[in-house]
């Protein structure tokens, strides 16, 4: 019954949250499968956790860089080039943790995403 009630205030959360709140608390998620994975590095778990941990960022990377190569994005052409650059590098970061995982290379990562998210709270915060 409790996680029924977690589950529709999150539910009620993302209905009632603008894009960019939805985005960054995104950036926030894949952040702590990161982290998980960072403190957890010599666990057993730890393949098949990073391997979801990068997935999901890979997938929400993608998503980002599908809508900023949209033409009818709403963003100045230079950010949208900026965050484009960004995502290849975070694609290109993915495989090369896949091919040799190290927890330096993570860290790059989440040094990017927390940036990102810390921008777009405080679009959400300023209103712009």
């Amino acid at each position: 019954m409790y996680k029924n009630h977690l589950e529709a205030y999150a539910k009620v959360k993302r209905m009632s949250s603008s894009p960019r709140e939805i985005e960054a608390e995104a950036l926030t998620e894949a952040n702590r499968k990161l982290q998980s994975c960072l403190d957890d590095w010599n666990a057993s778990e730890r393949p098949k956790a990073l391997k979801e941990a990068l997935l999901f960022n890979q997938k929400l990377w993608t998503l980002f860089q599908t809508a900023l190569a949209a033409r009818d994005n709403p963003l100045p052409k230079d950010l949208r080039l900026n965050l484009l650059k960004l995502g290849k590098f975070i694609d290109s970061r993915i495989f090369q943790i896949i091919a040799n995982p190290s927890p330096e290379k993570l860290e790059a990562i989440m040094d990017i995403n927390m940036r990102l998210a810390e921008a777009l709270r405080k679009k959400v915060v300023s209103g712009k």
